[in-house]
């Protein structure tokens, strides 16, 4: 629907190769994204970036941590990132997910704000001894 209208609203305006071009930035910043959020340490990318400029990631299996994703993203939106967490559909619910969507606008600058932040939260986290990771979240969950 909207999106389709603002992707051609887009194409027509930059014309094909300002169309590529933010695209190509897109793309970038999901796969900037996509890296450093691996090297962060508890998290497994799952969908780098590549193909569509979104990144997804879950906590590694064998990660013995004192959060869940739902914790990590409930302290991510104290910085204001709203970046959802939820669990797959039946037969996969115990799998949680995040995702970043490297929308136009959503620049390489902000990607480092971004990972700054994630880093900062991982620190307070290691810090809280006796934390235990919270349960499913009440919003972004497929039902």
């Amino acid at each position: 629907g909207n999106q389709i209208v603002a992707q051609y609203y887009n194409f027509i305006r930059l014309g094909m190769e300002g169309y590529i071009q933010v695209q190509q930035t897109s793309k970038d910043v999901a796969l900037f994204l996509a890296s450093e959020i691996s090297k962060l340490g508890p998290f497994e990318v799952i969908g780098n970036g590549e193909d569509l400029p979104v990144v997804a990631w879950k906590i590694k299996e064998d990660s013995k941590l004192n959060f869940s994703l739902y914790d990590f993203v409930d302290r991510m939106r104290m910085n204001g990132w709203q970046i959802p967490a939820y669990s797959m559909p039946k037969n996969l619910e115990n799998l949680v997910i995040a995702r970043i969507v490297a929308k136009h606008g959503f620049s390489k600058d902000l990607a480092e704000e971004v990972i700054n932040d994630m880093k900062k939260h991982l620190v307070y986290f290691s810090a809280q001894d006796g934390l235990k990771p919270g349960k499913r979240a009440k919003s972004f969950h497929f039902t």
